[in-house]
């Protein structure tokens, strides 16, 4: 059941069962809704999501709330913060669905045993490619805030999206609320312009189901 999990990439299935025991990786259950870390918390342990789903989110001193990032079965969170050794975490995060989380204590991971085993260094590669490649996945939030308006910001974040999954028709990860909150739009704004985009027969959707009809025409929106 590990075997799709990055940071466990390289380990064989034989080996999993001395592997957890010795990082003292622990599992727990959450309902939707339920918090799994609140801002201001201390970070010790990373998150990797072995069933339902959760939300990364960002909450404004006005109660405003962001998502930053959606963890689904296999993906990993507060891996950046636990590294880092941050007292004090810049985010909360949901449960987007009834969901079960592999905690790993930070402490287990990074330092060797003392039983000096091989799964350490396997265990601290795997970590710094996800920490490289979270850190490209930031940079391209960077640009979809930055984009100058809601069109432009629906444009690049369908784009890269239909790059990484390699095919024009693609299903997110959010529904209407959360892709506002993740691209830091208003809601309706945001329906509005899908909406004219679907009109003008440059993308079809079914709820978070997308066709991109014309990719050229999508790619000239931000380019």
């Amino acid at each position: 059941m590990y075997q799709n999990i990055k940071l466990f990439a390289g380990i064989g299935s034989e080996e999993m069962h001395g592997l957890l025991d010795c990082i003292s990786a622990y599992k727990k259950s959450y309902k939707r809704g339920e918090f799994l870390l609140l801002a201001g918390d201390k970070v010790a342990s990373i998150g990797i999501v072995i069933s339902g789903a959760v939300n990364v989110v960002k909450e404004s001193i006005t109660g405003d709330r962001r998502i930053m990032m959606t963890a689904e079965e296999n993906d990993i969170f507060a891996e950046s913060a636990a590294a880092a050794e941050v007292l004090h975490s810049p985010v909360s995060v949901i449960a987007k669905q009834d969901c079960t989380i592999l905690f790993v204590p930070i402490d287990r991971l990074l330092f060797t045993c003392g039983n000096s085993c091989d799964y350490h260094n396997r265990l601290i590669h795997n970590l710094v490619a996800i920490l490289a490649s979270k850190n490209l996945f930031l940079n391209q939030k960077i640009d979809y805030l930055s984009a100058k308006n809601t069109r432009e910001k629906i444009a690049k974040f369908l784009g890269d999206f239909i790059s990484i999954k390699k095919s024009t028709t693609v299903t997110l990860p959010y529904n209407r609320n959360d892709l506002a909150e993740y691209l830091g739009v208003d809601r309706s704004v945001l329906s509005r312009e899908l909406s004219k985009l679907k009109k003008e027969g440059i993308l079809d959707f079914d709820k978070n189901t997308f066709t991109i009809l014309k990719p050229e025409t999508l790619a000239a929106l931000y380019s």
